[in-house]
């Protein structure tokens, strides 16, 4: 994997970088990296399974845990069901 110094960051774009990065969840690497791709038509290359994302981040606590609660519901196991049949 290659590496890339940037120079020539002032702090304007510094500090707007990292508010982006951080709006979207990723680090500020990331978010250059993106930019990078998109800005040389590579964007999708990288990218898979990105159609829920607008989804992420936006459960709320309750949201989260009834959710977690219907996985556990569907993860039981009922040991009746799984005992062989004579």
């Amino acid at each position: 994997m290659m590496q890339l110094t940037i120079r020539g960051v002032d702090e304007q774009l510094h500090k707007a970088l990292k508010k982006k990065a951080e709006e979207q969840g990723i680090s500020v690497n990331r978010l250059a990296l993106d930019a990078l791709r998109q800005s040389v038509g590579l964007a999708d290359s990288q990218r898979r399974h990105h159609d829920l994302d607008h989804l992420a981040g936006t459960w709320t606590e309750e949201e989260y845990e009834e959710f977690q609660k219907a996985l556990e519901l569907q993860r039981r196991i009922e040991p009746e069901q799984w005992e062989p049949e004579s």
